[in-house]
């Protein structure tokens, strides 16, 4: 066993499956041809604190985390240490690992992390407070994969399995079948819709002008979809329509400085060895009609829980059904949580 000298979050990942969780997203970007270089595990140092800026419109205090080795922020680790993951005190002696070293010192968090706060928020530095400083280390797998002859540095946490890094990576070229495939997902949504309609009038515009001739069929053919899907969109107006949220405490604090950014599902213990989460669903329709349908969280894209709702609706009379998700803390996969709602009937 190998000694630390603060807590460390517990390995719940092995390379295999962080492997696999890259594998899977290079795939998704369109990439069929790459190599993976060695895949290592690294236990990362990082200092957790919390801040205040006073006397400046009074912003809201947050947490933030330091790379004590790079000395950068991190915007993912507080939200992770908000989700209940174990700490130890020792690397098991099977486990091959590598520690890095703190670059800041103790004695300079306070320094390092007035100006990093300053920098991040543009507030003066003599108005920011640091307090409640931790050290804490979190486990990574750090592995390298060549694309289109470059290579890029891709990180796995160790504990969900979040990865990092994959947006360096380049996006290739589509070819008719995933766009026309792309484009069918698009026009299920109104903003989906716009977005299809500018970038088709704007291939119109270089067509008038001569221009772009190679695309005409590619534009003639996302038209007629977006005329099809323009006639689904206002047929869907009539159908009935159900939003579903958690509560609150079951979002974490905005991703960057938990002052502002998106809020990322966090699930709560529940009764016994389970985790669950809790919320509303809000039904309304322009008819009167019954709705029946399934609230599901899924892990990694993998559902692990769900509920059945159902609703009896009056003509433009929201109604709001609570719910409550749980399953067992052992079950899911690696990755991020997601909640949505499965329409069944109406």
């Amino acid at each position: 066993m190998v000694d630390l000298d603060a807590p460390a979050l517990k390995l719940e990942l092995t390379p295999e499956t962080a492997l696999g969780m890259v594998q899977k997203e290079v795939q998704r970007r369109g990439w069929k041809k790459y190599e993976f270089g060695e895949i290592e595990l690294v236990y990362v140092p990082f200092y957790i604190f919390s801040f205040d800026v006073i006397a400046e419109g009074g912003a809201p205090p947050g947490k933030a985390a330091l790379n004590a080795h790079t000395s950068e922020l991190n915007e993912f680790i507080p939200a992770l240490l908000e989700r209940p993951i174990a700490k130890v005190r020792k690397i098991p002696e099977d486990v091959e690992a590598e520690i890095e070293d703190a670059a800041v010192r103790p004695s300079e968090v306070e320094k390092v992390a007035t100006v990093k706060i300053s920098n991040a928020l543009g507030a003066k530095r003599e108005n920011i407070v640091i307090s409640a400083v931790n050290k804490i280390y979190v486990p990574f797998f750090r592995l390298w994969v060549n694309v289109a002859g470059d290579e890029f540095k891709i990180e796995v946490d160790g504990c969900l399995g979040v990865p990092s890094g994959l947006e360096a990576l380049p996006k290739k070229d589509k070819t008719w079948d995933e766009a026309a495939s792309d484009t069918v997902k698009k026009m299920s949504s109104p903003a989906g819709l716009m977005q299809l309609i500018n970038g088709v009038g704007g291939e119109f515009a270089k067509l008038a002008s001569g221009k772009g001739t190679q695309n005409r069929y590619l534009v003639w053919g996302v038209l007629l979809l977006i005329i099809v899907g323009v006639g689904f969109f206002i047929f869907q107006q009539f159908q009935a329509q159900v939003n579903c949220e958690p509560h609150d405490e079951y979002l974490s604090s905005p991703e960057f400085l938990g002052i502002f950014g998106s809020r990322k599902l966090v699930p709560l213990p529940g009764d016994g060895e389970t985790l669950q989460v809790a919320g509303r669903c809000t039904f309304n329709a322009r008819d009167s009609r019954v709705v029946i349908g399934q609230v599901v969280v899924k892990q990694g894209g993998m559902e692990v829980g769900s509920e059945n709702l159902n609703a009896s609706l009056t003509a433009n009379q929201p109604r709001v059904k609570e719910f409550i998700v749980s399953w067992p803390q052992a079950q899911g996969a690696a990755g991020g949580f997601e909640l949505s709602f499965q329409k069944l009937v109406g």
